[in-house]
């Protein structure tokens, strides 16, 4: 088992026996992801619209106004 912190990757071989070389194929699944997982991770994460948090708090109020409307009807 071998572990990449910094790119949250990890890599773990399960064999029958030891002499199938464990470590040598978590070297070779590690120089296979590695490139992958830090290319993906260096990719910029989409910027939000400037106008989206109108959105994330007409929601959030939505949820709010239907948990309160659902408890009133339970009770009646």
């Amino acid at each position: 088992m071998e572990f990449i912190p910094a790119l949250k990757l990890g890599v773990a071989v399960l064999t029958n026996a030891d002499d199938g070389n464990p470590a040598s194929y978590c070297d070779y699944a590690l120089q296979l992801l590695t490139p992958i997982v830090a290319k993906e991770m260096a990719r910029a994460a989409p910027a939000f619209a400037e106008d989206a948090e109108r959105y994330c708090a007409t929601i959030a109020r939505k949820r709010q106004s239907d948990d309160a409307r659902d408890r009133g009807s339970m009770t009646s």
